[in-house]
């Protein structure tokens, strides 16, 4: 059980990290308390190099952390690293249409849909993050109601979420925001989301394809046409 409650608060912070930033949350950055709040959660899990790295996140930024969550995430500058799953796994619009319904469907079986004043899709990173912090609270709550069989559906709903949607596009996400970003707070957040949820993937017994699934080579389908009888004119 507690391992899945530290697991639940590294993508509670995970999530949190990829919101819309406030003063608030501009303070916990500046004053150390979230990167030692995501230390913490990492070494009960074990994952001493990580935690290393999230405790270093902190200091007083150059600018407000809205200005470069404005300049990396805002379609219409130049810079842009849009934070969509899909935009890193579907290869045209009718797949990304299928993957943001599996996503969608993904929360509805766990009763949960997209906050109506987040007003982001649903394969936003903070939302797939939160998703998963959900799935393994529920998981520890079965756990500490002896519910072994909830705790599984809650394990394989967690493993099936990495394998098909988030654990398949951090990493290009975090090289886009790398390549853009230089070494800013979002960019670290993204290295610490993509290294987490791959150690979280490989406890899980699932090794996720990053990226773009290839296209398989297929045969072009033979069409049958009408023909003036009415009858379709079968190739032979």
């Amino acid at each position: 059980m507690r391992t899945a409650l530290a697991r639940a608060q590294a993508y509670a912070l995970l999530a949190r990290a990829f919101g819309r930033p406030d003063a608030w949350f501009d303070a916990d950055v500046a004053e150390g308390c979230f990167g030692e709040a995501l230390a913490e959660a990492l070494t009960a899990l074990g994952y001493q190099e990580l935690a290393a790295a999230a405790a270093a996140i902190g200091g007083v930024p150059e600018a407000p952390l809205s200005d470069d969550f404005t300049r990396l995430f805002n379609p219409s500058v130049h810079a842009n690293c849009p934070p969509y799953g899909t935009e890193y796994t579907a290869a045209h619009v009718f797949m990304r249409a299928q993957q943001l319904a599996d996503v969608a469907g993904f929360y509805r079986a766990f009763g949960l849909r997209v906050a109506a004043d987040f007003r982001e899709r649903p394969d936003h990173i903070a939302s797939e993050l939160e998703f998963m912090q959900v799935l393994t609270l529920k998981e520890a709550r079965a756990l500490a109601r002896r519910e072994r069989a909830h705790a599984g559906i809650c394990r394989r709903a967690e493993a099936r979420f990495l394998q098909e949607h988030l654990g398949r596009w951090l990493e290009p996400y975090a090289a886009k925001l790398a390549a853009a970003g230089g070494q800013g707070f979002y960019v670290h957040a993204a290295a610490l989301a993509r290294d987490f949820v791959a150690k979280d993937a490989a406890q899980l017994g699932v090794e996720p394809q990053i990226g773009i699934a290839p296209r398989a080579d297929a045969p072009e389908p033979e069409i049958a046409c009408p023909t003036p009888g009415g009858e379709a004119d079968v190739p032979r």
